[in-house]
C-alpha cells in the first residue's frame, strides 16, 4: 500500500475516509502566512479559505496554485502582502459529501477542466468541518480499489 494511503480497502470506500487535512484560514490571511504554512508542512495540498474565520467556505487553493501565483514575475511582490483570498481567482471548488464513493469522487475531480483536475477537493460533513483531500490520494485509493476488485 501507498504511504500516502494505507487505510483498509473495501468496496465501499468512501472520501470521508481518506486521509484528509483540515487547514483553514479566513480569506484575509495574508498570503505569507498562508505560504509559510505550506513550507511547514510539505504533506498539506493546500488551503481552504473560509468567508471569515469559523465562516463558510469560499474555496481552496491548492500549494501548486498558490506557489505558481508566487513564482510569477512580481508574483511575490504581488500577492504575499495580500489576503490568501485575492488569490483564488475564479476557479471553482469541488465540494462533495463525505459519503461519497471514491470512484464517484475520482471521476468527478477527472472531470474538471485539465487544469483543474488534479486540485485538492473537499469533503463535506453533515455535523463537522469539511475537510481537505489530496487528489493524489483520492487516486491512489482508486487505483488500489481496483487492483482489490480484480484480485478477489
Amino acid at each position: 500500500m501507498s504511504e500516502l494511503f494505507s487505510g483498509p480497502i473495501h468496496d465501499g470506500l468512501t472520501i470521508g475516509e481518506l486521509p484528509s487535512h483540515n487547514y483553514r484560514v479566513p480569506r484575509t490571511l495574508l498570503a505569507e502566512e498562508a505560504a509559510a504554512q505550506l513550507r511547514t508542512d510539505p504533506k498539506l495540498p493546500g488551503i481552504m479559505i473560509l468567508e471569515h474565520h469559523g465562516g463558510p467556505l469560499v474555496g481552496v487553493i491548492s500549494r501548486t496554485r498558490l506557489l505558481d501565483l508566487l513564482s510569477q514575475s512580481f508574483g511575490r511582490e504581488l500577492y504575499l502582502k495580500r489576503p490568501v483570498g485575492n488569490m483564488l481567482g475564479d476557479r471553482t471548488t469541488l465540494v462533495l459529501p463525505a459519503t461519497t464513493p471514491v470512484p464517484a469522487a475520482a471521476s468527478a475531480a477527472l472531470g474538471r477542466p485539465t487544469d483543474e483536475a488534479f486540485e485538492p477537493l473537499v469533503a463535506a460533513f453533515p455535523d463537522r468541518p469539511p475537510l481537505l483531500i489530496d487528489a493524489h490520494v483520492l487516486l491512489i485509493a482508486q487505483s488500489q480499489m481496483l487492483a482489490f476488485a480484480t484480485a478477489t
